[in-house]
Formats: structure tokens, C-alpha cells, sequence
């Protein structure tokens, strides 16, 4: 007998200040204020709507349940059960999230624009948005329990009706890793208290002694990054202040190097800038910390067009697990703050230069593929077969070597080469004529990446030409890569990424790097899913690594198998053997 199908849909209690745009959802959840007034079930044999308290929830024990965004709504349910509101024994089968199918699809995850470009529904979020700063007793007292009641309902029909129309289109591979992603994130990952509480209280003490070199903060009302402060600070010391204040911008970059020495405040501003980015990451661990010590976290599946996943960014008290600092800054070493738990030990496997790897393979440039097996090291190899050099770690050429290889395989020109050399983690100042000479010998001795690009201009025009409803590409898996309404504009090609997104330019490059990143993307979620069949469960993915959390006995056994699993998972790759860190 196959298993029920059923959408819920929580809606709960938020203001200006308790909000999931200030806080992650594990802090939103466990909050005094938590208030989850209303729950829709909708799907087989089921439709209800009401308190959750007064829910049977018996519909759901052992069901498939569908969620959109899954990420919110099943940790609302499991603190709903924390709580003895649902039975413990009231549990679904399986949770999915039409969120991320719908982002598997093409389309914009928000439910309004899956109605809207998936089902040709046009919805609106009105009534949610005049609950904010209510509870249920508001609403009523408003008179807008009727119009909350429909709203709830229908949000849970839209729901099932997605998942009842699509999910047959989302492979059941891509259900798993957007399960297993999920759920790795509520695990969660432990955490060394007490490096967290030191960090925490040595990067406020430093922001204290910054802050009394900038003249502005004598003023109890100013604050340290107010650029009006700034720049009346400029204008007093007779220097230029740069337009962007970007801690970044080249233009911020020069103008501390230039006047830092001789004013104080100057290069104490770009110390504060990073220094307090560095203090909201920790405080944003500090926040999070469960009774445990462990932090649970959220990495969203499909985040990008090519289903890489994204950590999505630090703001509103969320932990950016895709973007953390390789080296310690001011004293603190943020990843030394992420530790297995008692008697377990981290595991991280790299796919190493897998951009760069496959690239070559999909082109079909065999004999250089095999030449990079017997050197051992791709940027040696390429420094060898591109100018002729034999070169070793450490120098220049070793470093324009790899350069090359890791910047110049999506059409890029010399101007923009230079610039991303320019930057860390390549710190390489090269004139006008090197780059321009460096990038032609790129082309020179890759033209089956040259003509790959051409391949893929010559077929968006001609969809752009014929106004076709999708640009497609096809990868070697079998899945496809879609641009939607590819058109020229002017001397350009604009498409959307996605169904309800905005226009963005396309040209063949970078065609060519969502291609490839798509394909090394598969090849790691092959893995995933093999090492977990196997009993090795990832416990986090960053880019294109894997990070386990194995039993120390268990740690020589499973180093092979990972070893073994991540290099064999995609037969589709054929003679593409991906090499691993």
C-alpha cells in the first residue's frame, strides 16, 4: 500500500525584532516568544486547518510529508513534538521539500513564484504579511481569522499540489541529497565552548582599543563604520575619502596603504571592518549553541543555477558553513571552533582542482588528462606543455601556472585576468603585456577549450535568434542545465537562470562555468550518496569537499573506502578518475 502524501504548513508569530531575517531558524524556534498559532494539513484522504494543539496528528505518522521550505517547517514540527504538542509516535515516514524541488526545477524557491510559474496560479502573501506583530487572539479580535484560516489552507494545497505534479520530475537522487543535506544541518556540528567564549571576548576588547583611535567615537551617538563620520574625518585631515567604502574596493585597499601610516584612524577602520565581520561569525555561534554544545546549521541545496549548494551568507544570526577563514585573523581561528564529538574524528576529503579536471575532460583533451596522471600535479603539467618550463611550488612561474589554469578556462580577457591575480590568494602584480601574453598562451595551447566555447556561442545565438523558451545544455549525466527566454539584446544575449528571476547577460564562458561547475557538483553528490549507502554519512559539504565526523576506531577502515567511494561513484565520468586531497 503506497504511503499517504501531505503538505503542512505552519504559520507562527513574528514582529520587526523576532524575525528569521535577525535569526536562524534553530534560535527563532527556541525562543520564548515561538509561537506556532496555526497548522494546515492538506493531501490524501486529509484537509485541516487550525490550532495545532487541537490537530490530529495521527494523519502524518509514517506519511510522506511535504514542506515548502522543509528547512523552516520540519524544525517547527520537531519543537512542536519537543513540546508534547504532536505525539512522539506522530512522526512522517520521510519529509521533502517542494522548495528545493522547485529550485531543481528552475524557478525561484518562494512559493508565490512556484504557484505562479509552475502551477499558473497567482497568489498573494497579503494576509501574511498583515500578521506580523500578531498572534492568532489578534487575528481574531481583528476579524481576520477567516481570511488567516484560507490563507493557511490554501498555502498547504499549493504545497501538495506542487509536490503531486512535480515530484515525479525530481530524481529520487536529488530527493536523498536534499534530505540528507537537511539533516546533516539539524545533527549539527559540536563546538569547543570555551575557544568561542575567548574569541568572543578577545575580538570585543579589540574593537574596544580600535574604536579609540577613530576621532568621530567621541561623540556617544556615532558609530564606528558611519560613513558621514568618515568622511567629515577626511575633509578635517585634508585627505580623500574613497566613494565605495567597501572593505575590498582597490580604491579602499590603496587609500589605506597610502594614508594608514600617517593616520591611525585610517588603518585602524580596515582593521575594524574585518575584525567585527570576524565578531558577528562567533557571537553568531554563541547564539546558536544548543544545551548539547553542538550548533545545528543550514546549507541550502541548489542555492546556485548549477544546484551547487550555498551557505547563505552570515546575516540575521546565521552561521555561514561555505565560507569560513583558512587562516587564523587577529588571533582567532575560526574552524578550530568546529570539533567532532567525543571520540570521533573529522575526515575531510578535497576534489582536488575538479574545475580544472573536468574541464579538460569534457572537451575530450584525453591526451593531456593522461599526461597530468603521469606528472602528478595539473599546474607543473601545464606550466610544462603550455611554455615549456619545468617549475616548482613557491616561484612566480609555479604560481602563474596555476593562475592559468584555475582563471582562464571561461573566456576571460587579460584586463579581468589581471585584476583576480591582483587579489588574494595570488597577491601577483603583472604588467599590461605579461597578462595579455599569459592569456594568448592559454588559447594557444587549448583550443579544444577554445572551440568549446565557440561551440556554445554558436548555439546560444542561434536559440537567442529563434526566441526559444530555454537555452539547454545538455550534461554528461543526463540532467539539463536551462536558461529561460534566451534573447539578444543589442550586440548581448540576456536569459533568466531561473523562472521568476532577473535577465542576466550570457556569453559563452560562462556557459562553460556553470557547465562544469554543474557536472563537479554531480560528481560530489554521487559521493555523498554512495558514502552514506555505505554507512560513512557526511556530516557538512563546502564547495567541493566533504567533511565526516567517523568513530576513531573506525577512522584507518574508513579512509580507503572514502578514498575508494569518491573516486568510483559517477560510472557516467567515465575515464575521469577525480583525484582527492
Amino acid at each position: 500500500m503506497p504511503q499517504p502524501l501531505i503538505a503542512i504548513d505552519f504559520e507562527t508569530y513574528y514582529d520587526s525584532e523576532y524575525s528569521l531575517r535577525k535569526m536562524s531558524t534553530w534560535a527563532y524556534v527556541n525562543d520564548p516568544r515561538f509561537d506556532a498559532y496555526l497548522v494546515a494539513l492538506h493531501g490524501d484522504g486529509v484537509h485541516w486547518v487550525g490550532d495545532p494543539k487541537k490537530c490530529d496528528w495521527s494523519a502524518i505518522k509514517e506519511a510522506v510529508v511535504v514542506m515548502h521550505n522543509a528547512s523552516f517547517d520540519q524544525m517547527v514540527l520537531e519543537r512542536l513534538i519537543e513540546q508534547g504538542v504532536v505525539p512522539q509516535d506522530c512522526r512522517p515516514a520521510r519529509v521533502l521539500c517542494t522548495a528545493d524541488m522547485t529550485a531543481y526545477l528552475g524557478c525561484k524557491r518562494d512559493l508565490a513564484s512556484a504557484a505562479k510559474f509552475l502551477l499558473h496560479k497567482e497568489i498573494s502573501k497579503q494576509v501574511r504579511t498583515n500578521m506580523q506583530g500578531k498572534h492568532y487572539a489578534d487575528a481574531v479580535a481583528a476579524g481576520m481569522e477567516e481570511d488567516l484560516l484560507k490563507y493557511g489552507g490554501s498555502d498547504a494545497e499549493l504545497c501538495f499540489e506542487l509536490a503531486r505534479t512535480f515530484l515525479p520530475k525530481w530524481p529520487e537522487t536529488e530527493q536523498q541529497i536534499s534530505c540528507l543535506n537537511r539533516e546533516a544541518g539539524m545533527k549539527g556540528v559540536a563546538i569547543d565552548v570555551r575557544k568561542v567564549e575567548e574569541a568572543s571576548r578577545t575580538l570585543r576588547l579589540k574593537l574596544e582599543e580600535l574604536e579609540q583611535l577613530l576621532p568621530w567615537m567621541d561623540d556617544p551617538e556615532a558609530k564606528p563604520l558611519s560613513p558621514k563620520a568618515i568622511r567629515a574625518a577626511g575633509r578635517e585631515a585634508g585627505i580623500p575619502v574613497p566613494a565605495s567604502l567597501a572593505k575590498d574596493d582597490p580604491a579602499v585597499l590603496d587609500w589605506v596603504a597610502k594614508y594608514g601610516e600617517q593616520y591611525p584612524w585610517v588603518k585602524a577602520l580596515g582593521q575594524y571592518r574585518s575584525l567585527n565581520i570576524l565578531l558577528k561569525r562567533v557571537q553568531s555561534i554563541e547564539r546558536n549553541l544548543r544545551a548539547d554544545g553542538t550548533m545545528p546549521f543550514q546549507i541550502k541545496y541548489a542555492g546556485a543555477h548549477t544546484l551547487r549548494f550555498s551557505g547563505g551568507g552570515d546575516s540575521g544570526g546565521k552561521f555561514n558553513m561555505q565560507n569560513m577563514y583558512k587562516q587564523e585573523m587577529f588571533g582567532v581561528d575560526l574552524r578550530s571552533m568546529l570539533i567532532p564529538r567525543p571520540g570521533h574524528k573529522f575526515l575531510i576529503a578535497d576534489f582536488c582542482q575538479i574545475e580544472a579536471r573536468v574541464l579538460l575532460w569534457r572537451v575530450g583533451d584525453t591526451e593531456f588528462v593522461d599526461y597530468i596522471k603521469r606528472v602528478g600535479n595539473l599546474y607543473i603539467a601545464y606550466a610544462k606543455k603550455a611554455l615549456g618550463k619545468d617549475v616548482v611550488k613557491g616561484t612566480f612561474d609555479y604560481a602563474m601556472a596555476k593562475a592559468s589554469v584555475l582563471l582562464l578556462g571561461y573566456y576571460g580577457g587579460w584586463k579581468k585576468f589581471q585584476s583576480m591575480v591582483a587579489k588574494p590568494p595570488y597577491n601577483l602584480a603583472i604588467s599590461d603585456e605579461v597578462a595579455q601574453a599569459t592569456v594568448k598562451e592559454y588559447r594557444e595551447s587549448n583550443p579544444r577549450i577554445v572551440n568549446h566555447w565557440y561551440s556554445h556561442q554558436k548555439w546560444l545565438r542561434i536559440s537567442a535568434i529563434d526566441q526559444d523558451a530555454t537555452h539547454e545544455v545538455a550534461l554528461p549525466n543526463g540532467r539539463i542545465l536551462r536558461y529561460f527566454e534566451p534573447r539578444l539584446d543589442g550586440d548581448e544575449i540576456t536569459a533568466m537562470n531561473e523562472l521568476g528571476g532577473n535577465r542576466i547577460r550570457l556569453h559563452a564562458g560562462i556557459l562553460t562555468n556553470n557547465e562544469i561547475q554543474s557536472i563537479s557538483r554531480d560528481i560530489l553528490c554521487d559521493a555523498w550518496l554512495a558514502l552514506d549507502a555505505a554507512g560513512i554519512p557526511v556530516l557538512w559539504s563546502v564547495h567541493d569537499e566533504l567533511v565526516f565526523e567517523v568513530p576513531e576506531d573506525q577512522v584507518d577502515a574508513a579512509v580507503p573506502r572514502i578514498r575508494e567511494l569518491m573516486t568510483t561513484s559517477s560510472p557516467w565520468a567515465g575515464a575521469l578518475p577525480p583525484r582527492i586531497c
